[in-house]
């Protein structure tokens, strides 16, 4: 039994964590307490932004690094946004 809930709160963890990474980039702030694009404008890298660099080209992951290096404003937020929604 102890294993089964322990398995239970591993996976409702990563589902919550990954719902979380989502909203990051198309929530909305009044219903999720807090401002789209925060998590990737405080340097955090989230798995919508891994997925989407396993699925780019080579040229393209350069232009977005070298965004999320210099710090992410809000142009290059829509920037990694438009590269995480293609």
């Amino acid at each position: 039994m102890v294993k089964r809930l322990a398995f239970f709160g591993e996976y409702t963890g990563c589902a919550f964590q990954i719902a979380d990474d989502l909203l990051d980039f198309v929530g909305e702030a009044e219903r999720t307490g807090k401002k789209v694009g925060n998590d990737l404008i405080n340097g955090k890298i989230t798995l919508p932004l891994i997925h989407a660099f396993r699925k780019s080209q080579a040229r393209t992951k350069k232009s977005i690094i070298k965004i999320l290096e210099n710090g992410v404003e809000q142009k290059g937020f829509d920037t990694v946004l438009d590269f995480i929604q293609d």
